[in-house]
C-alpha cells in the first residue's frame, strides 16, 4: 500500500492473494419488483434471493447486502432507481443486472443496455428463464472481466485485483486508487469531471468535496508515471476533470496539453 513497485511472483499462493474470490454457483440476487410466477420460479432455483417493494430498500440492500445479481422492474422501479443500478454495475465488476419493463418500454431498455447493464428484458419472463439468461449472462461475462485493460506503454490495469501491472512488476493499488483508475481507464480516453469520477469511484450518495480526486489522482501519478510532475497518462484537463491517455510503448516525451494540479 505504499506505493512501491515490486517484483511479480511467478505464481500466486492462494492463502497469499487478498483479492475477492470468483462468485460461488448459487449467486446472492437483489429483486425489486416482480411478482407471481416470475418470482415463484425464482424461489424454485438454487439463488439465494432478496425481493424488496420500494426504493429506499433496494438501494440499501444494494449497498449493504453486496448482492451478485441485481434484477430491477420498471414500474414499481423509477428513473432513479435504474441510475442507481447503472451506477453500481460500472463500480462493481462482479454485479450482473439486469431491467425488466412493461413490453411498451422499448426505449427505456435500449438506453440501459447502451449504459452498460448486462441485460433488458420486457416483463412476462418467467423466474426460470430469466435464472437460466443470469447464468449464460455470469458464465460469459465472468471470463471477459478478467482481461487486464491496457493502458499503454507496457502498463495494464486488473479489472478485479487492486493492480497495475508494468512490465514484469506489480503495483498494489488502495481501493478507491483502483475504482478510480478503472473508471478512467473504461472511459477509452475521453474526459471525466470530478464530480463524474467522484460517483463511479466512491457511490452516488458520498457527499463529500470533488478535490478528494485531486488528492487521489496524485496518489495515482506517483504510481503510475515515471516522472509524477510531468503525467504522460493520468491527464488533468484544464477546467473540465482528467482522462487517461495510451502512450506508445518506448514514447519517453509528455503529451501535449497535459497539465498537473501542483
Amino acid at each position: 500500500m505504499d506505493g512501491r513497485v515490486t517484483e511479480a511472483p511467478k505464481a500466486w499462493p492462494m492463502e497469499s492473494r487478498t483479492a475477492p474470490r470468483p462468485p460461488p454457483r448459487a449467486a446472492r440476487w437483489l429483486v425489486f419488483g416482480g411478482s407471481g410466477e416470475a418470482l415463484d420460479g425464482l424461489d424454485a432455483t438454487s439463488a439465494d434471493v432478496q425481493v424488496v417493494g420500494d426504493s429506499a430498500a433496494f438501494r440499501s440492500a444494494l449497498e449493504s447486502s453486496q448482492p451478485q445479481v441485481a434484477v430491477l422492474w420498471m414500474p414499481p422501479g423509477a428513473a432513479e432507481d435504474l441510475a442507481l443500478l447503472i451506477a453500481e454495475r460500472r463500480r462493481r465488476p462482479w454485479l450482473t443486472a439486469v431491467l425488466l419493463t412493461q413490453r411498451a418500454m422499448v426505449g427505456e431498455r435500449l438506453r440501459a443496455l447502451a449504459s452498460g447493464l448486462d441485460d433488458a428484458l420486457p416483463d412476462g419472463v418467467v423466474g426460470a428463464e430469466l435464472a437460466a439468461r443470469v447464468a449464460r449472462l455470469r458464465r460469459s461475462l465472468n471470463g471477459s472481466r478478467r482481461a487486464p485493460i491496457g493502458i499503454g506503454d507496457g502498463i495494464s490495469i486488473d479489472p478485479i485485483l487492486p493492480e497495475l501491472r508494468r512490465g514484469n512488476d506489480v503495483v498494489h493499488l488502495r481501493p478507491r486508487e483502483h475504482a478510480l483508475l478503472l473508471a478512467l481507464a473504461r472511459s477509452r480516453g475521453g474526459v471525466r469531471s470530478r464530480r463524474e469520477l467522484l460517483d463511479l469511484a466512491w457511490g452516488r450518495d458520498h457527499d463529500g468535496d470533488p478535490r478528494t480526486v485531486d488528492v487521489h489522482v496524485r496518489w495515482l501519478r506517483e504510481k503510475l508515471e515515471d516522472d509524477p510532475a510531468r503525467p504522460r497518462h493520468l491527464l488533468t484537463v484544464r477546467g473540465r476533470g482528467y482522462r487517461l491517455a495510451r502512450v506508445p510503448v518506448g514514447s519517453s516525451t509528455s503529451v501535449p496539453g497535459a497539465l498537473t494540479d501542483r
